[in-house]
């Protein structure tokens, strides 16, 4: 749900959460990262700048594209991965193991 150009309240089940959630914490917000909408299958929509989606991710985080598709795509995991099982890929990242 949006609310002034902001998330109000992540609902899903998949990676893309991670963005999702990412955009409602105020510090990053204040950075640029939002939600601007659902795209046509769906999906949450994450903005940074005039970036969009797993691009804006990249830059936003300073990853690239791959580490973004890798993190925050569901395609990139066996199963619908639950928060422990992306927080440990994005530790994983940290660690330059990705």
């Amino acid at each position: 749900m949006l609310k002034d150009g902001y998330i109000a309240e992540v609902e899903c089940g998949t990676a893309a959460c991670a963005a999702g959630w990412a955009c409602s914490i105020p510090t990053l917000r204040e950075a640029g990262l939002r939600i601007t909408g659902k795209g046509i299958f769906g999906e949450t929509v994450v903005q940074y700048h005039d970036l969009k989606g797993f691009e804006a991710l990249a830059e936003f985080f300073d990853i690239s594209i791959y580490q973004s598709r890798i993190l925050f795509s569901p395609s990139h995991y066996d199963q619908d991965p639950g928060p422990d099982v992306v927080t440990a890929r994005i530790r994983e990242l940290l660690r330059d193991d990705l």
